[in-house]
C-alpha cells in the first residue's frame, strides 16, 4: 500500500489534523465579526438574567457563551466553545458518512472535502452559530438514517428536542423542523406496522419535542417577530443578485469540477435522495432561503454543504469504479465550470472565490491539474491536486480576512485602556461598542454617530453631544476622508491602519480641544 492511501484511509489522521488545524488557526483572526460581539453582548445580559430588546437573534448560542467562568475571556472562551462544537460535528460527520459510504477510501474523501471546505472551515473559526447549528442538524440527520422507517415515538422526541435546539441557535432550525416533520410522516407510512395509531403518536411525538424545547422562547419572545424577517423587503434581486447565487453555490467546495460528477451521477443523486427525504427537503428548503437572503452569501450554504457532500463522493466514487472513459464528465463539463469560474470572478470579483489575481491564477492552475486527472481517472493525481485547492482555497480566505476589524478594534481597545470619557464612533459592526460598553470599565462610554455629514462634525454639534473624543473609521465606507487638518479643535492622537485586500482601512483615536470658559 502507497504512503498516498495510507493516509487516506487512517482515520487517526484526521482527527488529528483537526486538531492541528484549529490549534493553529485559533488566534488567527484579529477580531472578531460585528455579529460576533453582539452574541458576546447578549451573553452578558443573559448572564445579568435579561436579554437584549434590541437583539433580532435567537439567544441559545449567548445562553451557552453565558456559562463563561469568571475570569476568563469571553472571546477566548467563545472561540474555544465553538471550536469544541467544531470537533463534536465532525464526529457526527464521520458516523452520517459510515451510514451511506461504505469504501474507507471514499469516506475518508468526505473527510477532506468537510475539514478543508473552504467555507465551513473560515466559520469553524468564527464566534459564530452556524457551526454549532451544524452540530444539531447534523446528529438530527444521523439519528434519523439510523432510526429508519421504524422511528419510535420516543425516538421522535428527541429529534423533536434536538430540531427545537437548533431553531434556538439559527433561524434555519425551523426549516429544519419543517424538513424533518415531512420525512417521519413520510417514514411512518414505510414502516411494518403503519397503523394509524402509531403513526399519530410518531408526527406528535416530533410535535411534543420540539415544542418542549422551544417554547419558553415563544413565551418570552416570539422570534417569528424578528426584524431578520424584514430584511428581503430592502433587498435588490436581479440578475447579479442571481449570478452570485448561481457562482457561489457551484464553487463551494473548493474545487471546480464539484457540480460535474453530479450531472453525471444523476441517477444515483436521484435514488440517493429519494431515499432521504429529510435530506432533499432540507437542501431545497434551505437554496430558496439562502436566495432570500443573498447578503449571507456563501454563510448561509454551511447547513448544507456537509449533506452535498456526502453525495458529491457517492458520485466521485462510481465515476473512478467504471472503467468507461466518460468524456463529458471527464473533460467538458469541468472546463465549462472552470470557464464559468473565471467569466463570473472577473464580473463578480467575490471575496470568498479568491479575488488576488496571483492566488486566482494558482487556482485555475490547479484546477487544470485536477481536471486532468479526472479525465485520465487517476484517483491519486485527483485527490493531491483536490487538497491542494482546498488547502490554496481555505488558507487565502482565512489569510484574507483575519485582519478584519483589526484597526477599528485597535482603536476601541487604546481608548478603553488609556482614556476615559465619551467617546463618539461610527462603527456600525458593534467592535466598537463591545469594548468601550460592555467591558464592564465605567471610565469609559461610546455611541454611535454619525461623522460623514459635515454639519455633525461641526464643534456645536460635537459639543452639545457632551463628547470628549471621536473614533473615527472607513471600515464601511473606504472612500471616507475627513480632513482633520481643517479642523483646530480636533486632535489626533492614535492612528491604526491595515491593508486589506488592497483596500487600506484606518481608524484614528481623536481628542475634542474644547474651549475654555474665560
Amino acid at each position: 500500500m502507497s504512503s498516498l492511501k495510507r493516509i487516506i484511509w487512517s482515520k487517526r489522521e484526521f482527527f488529528l489534523l483537526f486538531f492541528i488545524l484549529h490549534i493553529a488557526l485559533f488566534n488567527v483572526n484579529i477580531a472578531e465579526w460585528g455579529d460576533s460581539y453582539r452574541i458576546l453582548r447578549a451573553a452578558k445580559h443573559i448572564q445579568q438574567k435579561t436579554y437584549p430588546h434590541d437583539e433580532k437573534r435567537l439567544p441559545l448560542f449567548s445562553a451557552i457563551l453565558s456559562l463563561n467562568p469568571s475570569g476568563v475571556d469571553e472571546i477566548a472562551f467563545g472561540r474555544i466553545t465553538v471550536a469544541v462544537f467544531s470537533l463534536m460535528a465532525f464526529v457526527v460527520f464521520t458516523l452520517l458518512v459510515d451510514q451511506f459510504i461504505g469504501s474507507f477510501r471514499y469516506q475518508n474523501l468526505a473527510l477532506i472535502l468537510y475539514l478543508l471546505n473552504p467555507v465551513y472551515l473560515y466559520w469553524s473559526i468564527r464566534i459564530m452559530a452556524d457551526i454549532p447549528f451544524s452540530f444539531f442538524f447534523l446528529l438530527v440527520f444521523y439519528l434519523l438514517k439510523k432510526w429508519g422507517a421504524e422511528l419510535s415515538w420516543r425516538n421522535s422526541i428527541v429529534l423533536g428536542v434536538l430540531v427545537g435546539l437548533s431553531a434556538l441557535l439559527r433561524f434555519e432550525g425551523f426549516v429544519l423542523f419543517g424538513s424533518i416533520g415531512l420525512a417521519i410522516l413520510i417514514a411512518s407510512f414505510k414502516g411494518h406496522t403503519p397503523n394509524v395509531l402509531t403513526r399519530f403518536k410518531t408526527v406528535l411525538g416530533y410535535f411534543v419535542g420540539f415544542v418542549s424545547s422551544t417554547i419558553f422562547w415563544f413565551l418570552y419572545r416570539n422570534p417569528l417577530g424578528s426584524s431578520y424577517f424584514n430584511e428581503p423587503s430592502g433587498r435588490v434581486y436581479d440578475l447579479k443578485t442571481f449570478s452570485i447565487y448561481i457562482v457561489s453555490l457551484l464553487f463551494v467546495f473548493g474545487f471546480i469540477a464539484a457540480f460535474a460528477f453530479l450531472v453525471y451521477s444523476k441517477e444515483l443523486v436521484g435514488l440517493f435522495l429519494r431515499d432521504n427525504v429529510g435530506i432533499l427537503i432540507f437542501v431545497l428548503m434551505e437554496l430558496v432561503v439562502t436566495l432570500f437572503w443573498p447578503a449571507a452569501i456563501p454563510r448561509l450554504f454551511i447547513a448544507i454543504i456537509p449533506l452535498i457532500i456526502v453525495v458529491f463522493v457517492l458520485a466521485i466514487e462510481k465515476y473512478f469504479k467504471l472503467n468507461t472513459n466518460q468524456t463529458p464528465v471527464g473533460v467538458f463539463l469541468p472546463l465549462l465550470l472552470l470557464g464559468v469560474y473565471v467569466i463570473g470572478q472577473y464580473f463578480l470579483r467575490l471575496q470568498f472565490l479568491v479575488p488576488s489575481k496571483k492566488v486566482f491564477l494558482l487556482i485555475v492552475i490547479t484546477q487544470m491539474f485536477n481536471i486532468f486527472f479526472i479525465w485520465r481517472k487517476q484517483y491519486g493525481g485527483f485527490i493531491v491536486s483536490l487538497v491542494a485547492s482546498l488547502v490554496i482555497w481555505s488558507g487565502f480566505s482565512i489569510n484574507l480576512h483575519k485582519n478584519s476589524f483589526a484597526a477599528v478594534k485597535g482603536a476601541a481597545e487604546y481608548i478603553s485602556e488609556n482614556l476615559s470619557g465619551k467617546v463618539a464612533y461610527n462603527d456600525v459592526s458593534s467592535v466598537s461598542d463591545w469594548y468601550l460598553n460592555q467591558d464592564g470599565d465605567t471610565r469609559v462610554s461610546g455611541f454611535y454617530y454619525n461623522f460623514e455629514s459635515d454639519s455633525f462634525l461641526k464643534y456645536n454639534s460635537l459639543v452639545e453631544k457632551d463628547i470628549d473624543y471621536l473614533l473615527i473609521t472607513n471600515e464601511h465606507n473606504t472612500t471616507m476622508d475627513i480632513d482633520l487638518s481643517k479642523r483646530s479643535y480636533l486632535i489626533l492622537i492614535k492612528e491604526f491602519r491595515y491593508t486589506i485586500g488592497g483596500e487600506e482601512f484606518v481608524s484614528q483615536v481623536v481628542k475634542l480641544e474644547k474651549k475654555k470658559l474665560k
